[in-house]
């Protein structure tokens, strides 16, 4: 048993009757209100107070109370913070909230209403809500509800125990068990006549109860006051809890159960029926492709983890090691598959390389303050010759600086060769918890580490900056905002692109997201992000692309082809698409980007989930995807001594039919376009070989994320719930190049996820047989009517025709639909926008903004 400590908040309880300005205005009744949790309001109230809003999963430390009597719950542990989930406060067997009242209440009559779904009945008296006089036991001086001294059988509560001054002793009032796992409604009424239970409407027991006053100096949720300390801790979750000073009349009583009822049919109705548990595939392929036509090789050598690799356009693929070797992978007998190594620099080092280009022909690495190029000066093929190419750009007093963070990743960071014979550079932010660069009292990396004094960041200093380093070596700083950016590269229209791990993860008022930035001179990225004290000056430059759900740390990225010495890899609609790697989760996303007179905007496909911290990717010169990976667990895996993997993915079937886009053609049908026709042999029985799961973070192919970072809100996200989505047929489209899936009526603004069973007989390592999509209810109803009576009803994934025809390239039925919309006639689009947030981004949940304006 954890050793719990009473940590209250004192409160002073103002004598107003009017409930709290954010309470729900429709409560029946408001005479002898004396305290009011409402856990479906409980945003509402921080608002009030100036805080930010709980997301789903987030631990509590305040519920406030919506009587107007200010007498709100606390928990200034964090070891003991229950969870706000969906509308109500989760207690997971060892977590409170409490409060110390001054002044106090007595009263020898109540009336209470609690909201609650136990989730499970363990016996020892475990209390949804207890009251006592300060250093006195509930059971003797005030008022306990508990579920009784026994576990309950499984699936149900069959005690509730109603215990205190005037009725000492363990007594059920339930009579007749309850299910666990399902809302209900709880009322007890006390006074000297005596004490009844009354469970979701309905009379339960009574006992006796002398003429006694009980006290309330304290009160808590979720746990008893035993003393000497917090004991019998509740499992489950409480949604309303309201106490009148008074014993209501049958009739009041009726009033308020019949609000109370109406208010939580969702929550007393209980769990969904289309509540799924999210089942991870067994013997999962190490890579799994999650459409069809390509094979995934391991290549044969054995090397320790890798940070870099890249081809020459003679088909060398270069690579740079963790443990600051350099070596060079060959394909000598002609295979398709390097199985040679060399290491050409072996020397290890703490100062290993993070960025690399090819250039001449010759591999160019970034270290800390150095880039360094090997030249292959007898002509075999292999590197020889170490040269310095520039070095020297970093300040020497932030290298020195106490303040600032001196891994090797706070210093340079990305590498590219640019068109204009320059280098472009990236520095590492070099405080990711105290991205202001204030004083600090503790860890910095803490939360609720408190940070003082006037910030020392300015957008000048270089780290978290974009540097331009010319031929004849003058430094230029670009821009401002960075936080690690692991990969730079150019796009076909000559602009400039990073991918920047985890956003403003650590800081509560900036984008928590890993992004795809579009780098352009004079901006400002966000980290740190704008604060109206601390950094008022800049404009934070959004992100062309967010890659969610949090933690999914970006490294490398290539823009496939086709370009000089880069030809395409997979199909067709998949040139100038950014292939970018999630490191800590396992994921290659494919990224289409159109480029508008507005600026860049994108569209992002999962295509392979990969059981391994991939760090880096590059091309070959035949259209080959190679992709390097750590071992171990995230963040960075078992460290630099350790080996890696290399895969590599040819796309070997290009006549198979390939997925282009799936979306949703209305409520209740799900498109997904082919970029040829289908065969309809293989698509038989097509309703029973579908699955479609729904929720806030349902992504394609959540089954096969085997890797996961340990952070609270990763956990979080598990926890959240996932439904099926009932499937109620499945056909090939009219076009020939579709599948069609009607399903129930889908309304949520969430993730969906699709997974078709299909046939897999790809060569090179065994995959599971299925295809996984992924799509959310976004996108416009689009009809045109032309000036020659021609018409065409569909969805479109943007309004600008251009960024359609980005997104849509393979797919016939917006081929169609573009062919129209060149023509003249009238186009009618209709679609909804959440405007809730216009202007508040997203930020880390948990954390607290300490400015208003």
């Amino acid at each position: 048993m954890k050793k719990t400590l009473l940590l209250f908040l004192f409160l002073t309880v103002p004598t107003h009757a009017e409930t709290a300005r954010w309470a729900d205005a429709t409560i029946p009744l408001k005479d002898g209100l004396e305290l009011w949790l409402d856990a479906s309001r409980e945003n509402e109230a921080r608002e009030a107070h100036y805080m930010n809003r709980l997301a789903d999963a987030q631990a509590m430390e305040v519920w406030h109370d919506s009587s107007g009597k200010s007498r709100h719950l606390t928990q200034w542990s964090s070891v003991f913070r229950p969870l706000w989930r969906n509308g109500a406060v989760e207690f997971l067997g060892d977590d409170y909230l409490a409060a110390l009242l001054s002044p106090g209440l007595e009263s020898r009559e109540c009336t209470i209403f609690v909201v609650a779904s136990p989730t499970r009945v363990d016996g020892d008296f475990p209390g949804m809500f207890s009251v006592a006089r300060r250093d006195e036991n509930d059971y003797t001086s005030g008022l306990a509800l508990d579920f009784g001294r026994t576990p309950g059988p499984e699936g149900f509560a069959d005690s509730l125990n109603v215990e205190g001054a005037g009725q000492t002793g363990a007594r059920n009032l339930l009579i007749s068990p309850v299910a666990t796992g399902k809302g209900h409604l709880f009322t007890v009424t006390s006074g000297p006549q005596g004490t009844q239970l009354r469970a979701d409407g309905t009379a339960r027991g009574t006992r006796e109860r002398g003429n006694v006053a009980f006290a309330m100096d304290r009160v808590a949720v979720g746990a008893r006051f035993v003393e000497p300390e917090m004991r019998h801790f509740f499992n489950g979750q409480v949604s309303e809890v309201i106490f009148y000073n008074r014993k209501l009349g049958d009739e009041e009583i009726a009033r308020m159960e019949q609000w109370l009822m109406a208010k939580h049919a969702g929550f007393l109705r209980g769990p969904d029926p289309n509540l799924v548990k999210l089942e991870p595939v067994k013997d999962a392929p190490v890579v799994q492709m999650l459409v069809p036509g390509f094979r995934v090789d391991e290549l044969k050598i054995e090397t320790t983890n890798l940070n870099n690799i890249e081809y020459a356009p003679d088909g060398r693929l270069f690579a740079g090691g963790y443990d600051g070797r350099f070596h060079l992978l060959r394909d000598k007998d002609g295979d398709g598959i390097e199985e040679t190594l060399d290491t050409f620099s072996k020397e290890t080092s703490d100062n290993y390389p993070v960025g690399m280009a090819v250039k001449d022909g010759m591999p160019h690495y970034l270290l800390a303050d150095e880039i360094v190029r090997f030249r292959d000066t007898d002509r075999d093929g292999v590197p020889d010759k170490r040269e310095t190419v520039v070095k020297g750009w970093d300040d020497p007093k932030l290298r020195d600086d106490p303040g600032l963070m001196h891994r090797r990743v706070d210093s340079a960071m990305a590498l590219a060769a640019g068109p204009d014979g320059s280098w472009y550079v990236t520095m590492g932010s070099a405080n990711p918890g105290n991205g202001y660069w204030q004083k600090t009292e503790g860890d910095a990396w803490a939360p609720d580490t408190v940070k003082t004094g006037k910030p020392s960041y300015s957008t000048d200093k270089r780290r978290g900056c974009l540097l331009r380093i010319s031929p004849d070596g003058k430094v230029e700083q670009l821009n401002s905002g960075l936080r690690y950016i692991m990969s730079l590269q150019w796009d076909r229209h000559g602009e400039l692109f990073g991918t920047d791990q985890e956003g403003a993860t650590w800081l509560p008022n900036g984008n928590p997201f890993d992004e795809l930035l579009h780098l352009q001179a004079g901006r400002h990225y966000g980290f740190p992000p704008r604060h109206p004290r601390l950094l008022p000056e800049v404009v934070d430059e959004p992100s062309v692309w967010d890659y969610s759900p949090q933690h999914q740390s970006t490294c490398g990225f290539r823009f496939n082809g086709p370009a000089k010495d880069r030809p395409r890899f997979g199909p067709d609609f998949w040139a100038h698409d950014a292939i970018v790697t999630g490191e800590s989760r396992g994921k290659l996303w494919r990224t289409t980007l159109a480029k508008t007179a507005a600026g860049y905007v994108a569209n992002n496909q999962l295509f392979a989930s990969v059981g391994m911290l991939i760090t880096d990717c590059a091309i070959s010169p035949k259209g080959d995807l190679v992709i390097c990976c750590h071992s171990g667990p995230p963040d960075w895996g078992r460290g630099p001594s350790h080996n890696g993997k290399l895969f590599k993915i040819r796309y070997v079937e290009p006549a198979a039919p390939q997925p282009v886009l799936a979306w949703a053609a209305d409520e209740t049908h799900t498109v997904i376009g082919f970029d040829r026709t289908l065969d309809p042999g293989a698509w038989q029985d097509l309703a029973k070989r579908v699955q479609v799961e729904s929720g806030r973070f349902v992504a394609a192919a959540d089954r096969f994320e085997m890797i996961r970072p340990g952070y609270a809100v990763v956990r979080a996200q598990q926890t959240e719930p996932r439904y099926a989505v009932p499937v109620k047929s499945a056909a090939l489209g009219q076009d020939g190049r579709s599948l069609v899936i009607e399903t129930a009526t889908r309304t949520g603004a969430v993730g969906y996820a699709i997974t078709v069973d299909a046939p897999r007989a790809e060569p090179g390592i065994k995959q599971v047989a299925a295809l996984d999509f992924g799509h959310e209810l976004t996108g416009l109803r689009a009809e045109w009517t032309g000036e020659d009576g021609s018409a065409w009803k569909g969805w479109l994934p943007h309004p600008d025709p251009a960024v359609v025809r980005e997104f849509t390239r393979g797919s016939a039925e917006h081929g169609k639909a573009l062919g129209n919309l060149a023509k003249p006639g009238k186009l009618t689009l209709r679609t909804r926008m959440d405007l809730s947030h216009l202007l508040l981004p997203a930020t880390q949940p948990g954390s607290k903004l300490d400015y208003t304006a």
